[in-house]
């Protein structure tokens, strides 16, 4: 059997046997994902509380810090700075309003090696995304300019989007309206009109392209340089 032959007959024994249990049977387990609300629980360890005064900076509709105020001097931003042109500048405001004890916690996602360029150009094109505010390295450096220490950082990776997916079913349905979309694609245009269906499409794509490791969702908590 030839060296090429070889990979063949080992490509195929396990491309198919991947389809059952045996040794994959593992990958069926979850991994016990945390929930968004892990978030709060980081801002508790920050010390925030009910008496504590909590700054939103463009949080999308705010749901979470509502929750975040029921539960804080205390700045609060997810997945608002991948769309900010002059990052080093608005983060420099950020730590201009924070009083010198203060905390800023971020919940931003940046692309990884794993994003192909085109596809990140139309991913970015569609949801307004500024590409250098989607680099992992452009964006702490934006922190550093800006005057802010990287306490901590997490990359979150897919957690999230499966913990979501376990319990809400929210990828694989997402899944099927993104083949149906692309398969009729004409007939869904029509259905839902050009922009709409420009906009669900990206937005469906977000989530795939997160459990594909090719967007990695990253939390990070910074504290205000004493000299700021």
């Amino acid at each position: 059997m030839s060296e090429k032959q070889a990979q063949m007959e080992a490509v195929y024994t396990h491309m198919w046997a991947s389809h059952e249990g045996g040794p994959f049977a593992p990958l069926d387990e979850s991994l016990h994902p945390r929930p968004h609300s892990i978030l709060y629980e980081v801002a508790a360890t920050c010390g925030v509380s009910a008496s504590s005064l909590v700054l939103d900076v463009g949080s999308g509709r705010g749901n979470h810090s509502c929750a975040l105020a029921q539960h804080f001097d205390f700045l609060w931003s997810r997945d608002m700075l991948m769309h900010v042109p002059a990052l080093p500048q608005a983060l420099a405001e950020c730590a201009r309003v924070l009083k010198p004890a203060g905390s800023m916690l971020v919940y931003t996602t940046v692309a990884t090696e794993r994003m192909e360029p085109k596809e990140a150009a139309w991913l970015y094109a569609s949801f307004g995304l500024v590409p250098e505010s989607m680099d992992e390295s452009a964006v702490e450096a934006a922190f550093r300019a800006a005057g802010f220490q990287m306490h901590s950082k997490e990359p979150l990776g897919s957690e999230l989007m499966e913990w979501v997916e376990e319990h809400e079913g929210r990828a694989s349905r997402e899944l099927m309206r993104l083949a149906r979309m692309l398969r009729k694609r004409e007939y869904y245009q029509e259905l839902l009109g050009a922009s709409r269906y420009e906009v669900a499409l990206a937005n469906y794509h977000w989530a795939l392209y997160i459990l594909l490791g090719k967007l990695s969702p990253t939390l990070y908590i910074l504290h205000k340089n004493p000299s700021s």
